[in-house]
């Protein structure tokens, strides 16, 4: 854990204790051969139904004999989804409405719950999106590069209205430099990078909610959340 008076203090030795850390001893690239189990993780948000459960069937029988997928769906009504999707589904609800803290919650518990599978890559959509490479092909893409992807950017490169309505709603806690932006949908994590995130709290001595709630007045506030706490475990970097 790191020591300081504040949370604001502590944010900010861990950031710069990561930010610091010459790339030279950032934990080396997992290596997999294409003999090795590969299994990737849909995190979903939804109200209560999947669309196109057909596509996302398909999606999941067209992997290869080395090449796995599930789901995991964090819906706002648990109890109406259909009985294909409730296997998948959380039973515990956030109960999110659009735009609040809550849905930064449900991603986090979907994150925590693949977690608990031998998941290599956790991939973020909502109920809309559809897959439109086959499994197979997304896994041998994927093994090829042991890194996460999101397109983000800082507030410099922000517009006016990102820099007032989110960039400048994040709490003074969190320490500037670290915060970006990146639209979560379709967005990808390494598990390693997923169990940092998750161990953020823990090493700064505070609860989830209370980090989490450093973020509760930006406008869409998971788009900055996720980006922004890669920035400050040092792996997004200006």
């Amino acid at each position: 854990a790191v020591r300081g008076a504040t949370l604001g203090d502590r944010m900010a030795k861990l950031y710069t204790m990561n930010t610091l850390r010459p790339l030279s001893v950032v934990p080396p690239p997992e290596e997999l051969s294409e003999d090795s189990p590969f299994h990737v993780t849909v995190c979903l948000i939804i109200v209560d139904r999947l669309h196109h459960e057909d596509a996302w069937r398909r999606w999941l029988a067209s992997g290869g004999p080395h090449c796995s997928a599930s789901l995991v769906i964090h819906a706002k009504h648990p109890e109406r989804a259909s009985p294909w999707a409730r296997p998948f589904t959380l039973a515990r609800s956030r109960m999110p409405e659009w735009n609040s803290k809550e849905v930064i919650l449900a991603m986090l518990d979907t994150l925590r719950e693949a977690m608990r599978g031998d998941c290599r890559r956790c991939i973020f959509a909502t109920e809309s999106c559809v897959p439109l490479y086959d499994l197979a092909t997304v896994c041998n893409r994927l093994r090829e590069h042991d890194a996460s992807w999101f397109d983000a950017w800082p507030a410099e490169e922000a517009t006016r209205w990102e820099q007032t309505d989110q960039f400048g709603q994040v709490s003074s806690f969190f320490p500037p430099r670290a915060v970006f932006k990146a639209l979560p949908g379709w967005a990808l994590l390494t598990r390693r990078h997923v169990e940092e995130l998750l161990d953020v709290p823990r090493r700064v001595g505070a609860s989830e909610e209370e980090v989490v709630g450093g973020f509760a007045s930006v406008f869409a506030p998971e788009e900055l959340y996720f980006p922004s706490m890669l920035g400050l475990l040092g792996v997004l970097r200006r």
